[in-house]
């Protein structure tokens, strides 16, 4: 065990008390982000936003999946813009969605090709996703074909929604999981917002491919490729794309990692030019980090596994202080984002940091620059607490 150092942040003052942990968190003068801000109030049951521009000023915006005002209402699809300060309104009224309950996924781009952002909605408990389109001024209505239909099957369980261009015609793709059906699901778009099924979707992908599905150039062929960690395989399977939206397993997929991977994100935390994996596991307070050899192989890092204070959900690479090496930030099962910072070699150079939050289960996190200075901000959402909150960033602990 190694004392930990955690960092309590209240009304800007910082409090510091010594306590035990399997790895600690760093000193306060490495401290890199502000305390927590609610940014957005949401409604009931936020799904992790989507960060993108819907009104074409070069700001960015939130887009946010809720359940709906009562268990029975439709869930919805809010739509928060942004000043360039960090701050968010809603300017447009929630939209009712085609599902009952909670949506849970929320994916940005241009799927007609007019030059504004759209948004494919997936939900938990349905193979379908809802296509909107915006206007280019922050509203969004459902597209002429409004449902696409990835997969025909009888026990839908949805837990990645993935928008790219995965076959080289320049026109966005629909990617989903379908986790109880052990697939991957590809829907290849045709530039105005209506959808296909690429040949051979969908695609084997282990045993129960699960949350934060990546899309990436994994092999070093030019075409993007597919990595999903496999719940109950524990293990990441790697997909590699054939440029025509079909896809192979890579030699050596499934590659195992510890039990219940439930979430995995894309960086090279070598330096070397290839992509590497950082996994999570919902059961245990590990992360597993694999290093790619750019031809779609991964091998686990000589750190690998790292435990972390507590149990982890999302993860995201960013460079978080500013020294040009990917560092890795984890949203938190319980009370603290935790952020590792990175020694350029695939494993971990100083005692992680913790970032108290105010409610529990910030388990969703993104990072984006909301107030345009330079450095990272963290975006957070909660598995309870009905807000999206901001930790905006210093940079390098100024």
């Amino acid at each position: 065990m190694i004392n930990c150092t955690r960092i309590q942040i209240v009304s800007g003052i910082v409090f510091v008390n010594a306590v035990a942990a399997p790895l600690s968190c760093a000193a306060p003068s490495d401290v890199l982000w502000s305390e927590p801000r609610t940014v957005v109030s949401t409604g009931r049951i936020a799904g992790p936003p989507a960060i993108t521009d819907v009104n074409g000023d070069d700001i960015p915006d939130l887009v946010v999946t809720s359940a709906g005002p009562t268990a029975d209402a439709p869930g919805r699809l809010l739509v928060f813009e942004g000043a360039g300060d960090g701050t968010f309104d809603a300017h447009t009224p929630p939209i009712d969605l085609p599902f009952p309950g909670r949506a849970l996924w929320v994916v940005c781009g241009d799927l007609n090709e007019d030059g504004h952002t759209d948004a494919a909605v997936g939900h938990h408990d349905s193979y379908d996703v809802a296509v909107y389109l915006g206007d280019g001024a922050g509203r969004f209505e459902p597209a002429r074909e409004l449902m696409v239909h990835p997969f025909d099957g009888e026990s839908p369980h949805t837990h990645s929604l993935v928008l790219a261009d995965i076959d080289g015609d320049g026109h966005l793709d629909i990617l989903t999981t379908c986790a109880d059906d052990n697939a991957v699901a590809v829907m290849l778009g045709d530039g105005h917002a209506a959808f296909r099924r690429a040949p051979g979707s969908p695609f084997p992908a282990g045993n129960q491919p699960y949350e934060g599905m990546q899309v990436g150039m994994l092999d070093g062929d030019g075409f993007p490729d597919i990595a999903v960690a496999d719940l109950w395989g524990h293990a990441v399977t790697v997909l590699l794309g054939e440029g025509t939206g079909a896809f192979r397993p890579a030699p050596g997929t499934p590659v195992s990692v510890g039990d219940r991977p439930g979430y995995l994100c894309l960086g090279d935390l070598n330096h070397d030019g290839t992509t590497d994996v950082v996994v999570t596991h919902d059961d245990d307070p590990i992360i597993d980090i694999l290093l790619g050899d750019g031809r779609g192989g991964f091998t686990p890092a000589t750190s690998s596994p790292v435990t972390i204070p507590q149990k982890a959900w999302e993860a995201v690479v960013t460079d978080a202080d500013g020294d040009g090496i990917d560092d890795i930030v984890l949203g938190g099962s319980r009370d603290s984002i935790i952020v590792l910072r990175g020694d350029g070699d695939g494993g971990i150079q100083r005692e992680p940091l913790a970032i108290e939050m105010p409610h529990d289960g910030p388990g969703r996190v993104r990072a984006a620059d909301l107030n345009r200075d330079g450095h990272p901000d963290l975006v957070v959402t909660y598995y309870d607490a009905n807000v999206v909150d901001v930790c905006f960033g210093r940079g390098n602990g100024d």
